[in-house]
């Protein structure tokens, strides 16, 4: 006697698909026939064992389930690994965990204050506007704990201006040549944001970008001069910040409720955005610390 369910189980197994396959015809339809399939080896145990063997399958079968779930589950987690890794050491540095502070350093609170007097000599030598003060951190806005050497501002406090760009200019081409040679960034991450090439830069010091449309909150150092468009962000820092520290900042998941639900990004926003703010020295080494740290994450990629 033969058990249909331990004939259906017996079909759907590897060892008689292997001989479906091993003689199967044609190449854009593939196929078999009946005659071939009367031919195939079938392992045959005794009726009883056939109806035991089919009772164990059907036992197993919901933890069979349960695994293939947890692979594909797995399978995911193993995609956004690297992701959320480089997240972790982002969010390690902006806490004051990814080095130690050194009393030697000094303190930010220091720093603070050194940034305001070089503002304020800036601002009486006519280079930049004189800000508008901004309110007060509360606690409910603090996102996490940070080391007592270091102090909670807003990016506009330290930063030394902060605007937005301006349309595109009229002469602008697509390709480089000695003449057009200026870079017009827009925003996204595509050719780094090079949207074209025009002859005059608007901004002439080394600053930090952030997209306020399109790839929203992508954060980029721009070292030579450039023209930003409509929707960009330039921020500028005084010597007492590192720019590749904010940029990392900016890049970190800092505050509660701000993703990717957002329409813009505007300079108002960007303005009394939370930073941690480590001495000079230690923002440094969180820089370098990072830099050290990235080639291992983009392997798991």
């Amino acid at each position: 006697m033969l058990s249909k369910k331990y004939l259906l189980n017996a079909i759907n197994s590897g060892m008689f698909r292997k001989q479906i396959y091993s003689q199967v015809q044609g190449i854009t339809r593939v196929r078999t026939s009946l005659t071939k399939i009367k031919g195939y080896l079938l392992p045959l145990p005794p009726f009883e064992e056939q109806k035991r063997i089919v009772a164990k399958i059907e036992e197993l079968m919901p933890y069979a389930d349960e695994y293939d779930k947890a692979n594909i589950e797995l399978g995911k987690l193993n995609e956004k690994f690297p992701e959320d890794m480089q997240k972790s050491i982002l969010q390690y540095a902006i806490q004051g965990k990814l080095v130690e502070q050194r009393e030697e350093e000094g303190t930010a609170e220091e720093l603070y204050h050194q940034i305001q007097v070089e503002k304020e000599q800036l601002v009486e030598e006519g280079k930049i506007k004189k800000q508008k003060k901004l309110p007060e951190i509360t606690e409910e806005e603090i996102p996490f704990d940070i080391p007592k050497s270091w102090k909670w501002v807003r990016i506009n406090e330290i930063a030394s201006f902060i605007k937005a760009g301006g349309d595109k200019p009229k002469e602008i081409i697509d390709q480089k040549n000695s003449y057009y040679d200026v870079p017009v960034i827009g925003n996204g991450k595509e050719n780094n944001g090079i949207v074209g090439y025009t002859t005059t830069p608007t901004v002439e010091v080394p600053c930090l970008t952030v997209s306020g449309r399109g790839t929203i909150g992508y954060t980029c150092y721009r070292s030579e001069p450039f023209t930003p468009i409509v929707r960009l962000i330039v921020l500028n820092f005084p010597s007492g910040i590192s720019n590749h520290y904010i940029e990392y900042v900016l890049t970190a998941p800092l505050e509660k409720g701000v993703g990717t639900s957002i329409k813009q990004l505007t300079v108002p926003m960007i303005k009394t955005k939370l930073v941690p703010l480590p001495p000079i020295e230690e923002q440094k080494r969180i820089v370098a610390k990072i830099e050290d740290l990235e080639p291992y994450t983009e392997r798991l990629e």
